[in-house]
């Protein structure tokens, strides 16, 4: 069939405007019921449409329609049964209904279903209208979806040119970003409430976005921000303006961020007024509420040495912001204790500390509201760094201490004196202990260092941090030697002297973990 000129206006006048923007989509490879190809479907069509089969110019025109964006199955079965060539039959109004049942439903009309059909007719229906009942049924989605097509959704009162375009605007979202044909009940939710002005294009994307279905594929930040220039943008992404979205998903920035940036885009104002629907604007609702450096509460603990007042707030350092997690140690050393007991060889894998801080503390410390945002993360317990010693295996923990590499990552590097001072010092690694701790004894000072004002002023050398006495703590790196393990003295000293005994109780513990927000 040739298109008439009317035809082809209607279509340029739809298609023009989109071609620059779908054309650049490549719709996944769908799985559907096979029972024919989208071939198939328009061939289909001529034979019980028109009762012929098709010419090569139309039929590579709806197929072209329906595999690049700019047709779904209801705008198809329109241009057949609304033709020029099938109104030129001047078929009777119950020809017109046996064929809607043949080209929609597949099959012989049923008697009451042809009575009430041709009763509304009788009684002024128009044609569009029973059009309308046939092309939103479900039988015709059964059909099309089992040629892998997108049946679409007509809803009356609005012209055809605006049923369409919201549909294809909704087929994409379906199309890219859950990989399949839409549902019926799903289509119709999404066109009527876009037509009516219910929802805006951006809070339609968000609600696919972030569906159960779309973040049960458990994509990768790259694979995600793809995703939102295809489904939003229509194009792929350009390097400069991936890696910027990528780099402030590693700072913490959360995907509903991300998301709201390219909803909220001049870019998708463009594509929504291309669909003929309303952008709007977004707002994120799930914000990192965390910045490096921040002092966080979070859990609770015995820091004031009054029992009988309970337990206080526990601050945090937020040390790093990522993928929706904040890696945080204690302000304050909250305890004393040993790293394990005897003398023999030990790691953090298996030392007494560990055990400790994953069980006893994390009971003690938080709720199960609270426990719930602490996640289970591997530690990768690394060898000592000057002797080579073994860090052992490494580990999933909730609740664990800094490494050796964390201090020089979040609290900058050693500052060396000379060489009878093996150890680095850094005033940012001076902690307080809580006055709890401070009541079971200052913790120990290990190293002797020069008491001149020059190295005091220099390296910060203090026994004092906001009024509070400063303490050694432990980290979880290996020391030197298999029965040492390292730690952080009073004045911020750390390195390659700085070996503690494990079985040493005067060294203080600053527990570290992430919590998810």
């Amino acid at each position: 069939m040739r298109k008439q000129s009317a035809k082809i206006k209607r279509v340029l006048s739809v298609a023009l405007s989109l071609l620059m923007i779908l054309s650049v989509i490549s719709f996944p490879t769908l799985k559907t019921k096979a029972a024919g190809t989208v071939d198939d479907f328009v061939e289909r069509c001529y034979l019980i449409g028109l009762g012929r089969p098709s010419d090569p110019d139309g039929f590579a025109d709806w197929k072209d329609q329906l595999l690049n964006g700019r047709a779904v199955g209801i705008e198809v079965a329109y241009g057949f049964m609304f033709s020029p060539e099938y109104i030129k039959k001047n078929k009777k109004d119950d020809e017109f209904v046996n064929d809607l049942y043949q080209l929609f439903m597949g099959r012989e009309p049923d008697e009451g279903g042809y009575k009430d059909w041709m009763n509304k007719l009788s009684n002024g229906a128009s044609r569009l209208e029973v059009y309308a009942g046939f092309a939103n049924s479900q039988e015709f989605y059964n059909i099309c979806e089992s040629y892998g097509v997108t049946a679409g959704r007509y809803v009356m009162g609005f012209n055809r040119e605006t049923n369409n375009n919201v549909n294809l605007f909704v087929e994409r979202m379906y199309k890219i970003t859950l990989e399949r044909i839409g549902d019926k009940d799903g289509q119709k939710n999404w066109v009527e409430q876009l037509i009516k002005g219910q929802i805006t294009g951006s809070e339609c994307a968000r609600r696919f976005i972030f569906s159960q279905e779309y973040t049960n594929k458990n994509l990768s930040d790259e694979e995600f921000v793809e995703n939102l220039y295809l489904a939003m943008f229509g194009r792929p992404s350009d390097a400069d303006g991936k890696a910027d979205w990528l780099e402030a998903l590693d700072n913490g920035k959360t995907r509903d961020e991300v998301f709201a940036g390219f909803a909220n885009s001049i870019e998708f104002d463009n594509i929504c007024k291309t669909y003929g629907i309303n952008r709007g604007t977004y707002t994120a609702t799930h914000v990192c509420p965390y910045k490096v450096g921040d002092i966080i509460k979070f859990g609770k603990y015995e820091q004031d040495g009054n029992l009988s007042n309970g337990k206080e707030d526990i601050e945090w350092v937020v040390l790093k912001v990522n993928k929706g997690k904040a890696y945080i140690v204690s302000k304050y050393i909250l305890e004393q204790r040993k790293y394990h007991s005897g003398s023999d060889y030990v790691t953090w894998e298996t030392c007494e500390l560990r055990q400790w801080l994953n069980n006893d503390f994390y009971n003690a410390a938080f709720s199960e509201s609270e426990k719930n945002k602490i996640p289970l993360v591997t530690l990768e317990n690394k060898d000592n760094p000057w002797s080579g010693q073994d860090g052992g295996n490494d580990t999933e923990d909730k609740v664990f201490l800094l490494s050796l590499e964390d201090t020089e990552t979040y609290f900058g590097e050693y500052s060396w004196v000379n060489d009878d001072y093996p150890e680095g010092f850094n005033q940012n690694l001076i902690c307080a202990s809580t006055p709890y701790v401070n009541e079971s004894g200052i913790p120990d000072v290990t190293i002797v260092v020069d008491d001149s004002s020059d190295f005091k002023n220099k390296y910060g050398y203090t026994s004092e941090v906001d009024g509070h006495l400063a303490g050694a703590w432990w980290i979880r790196t290996v020391g030197t030697s298999p029965e040492l393990v390292l730690g952080v003295g009073v004045c911020g000293n750390c390195g390659g002297g700085s070996n503690y005994y494990p079985y040493y109780d005067g060294i203080g513990v600053r527990p570290a973990m992430y919590i998810s927000y």
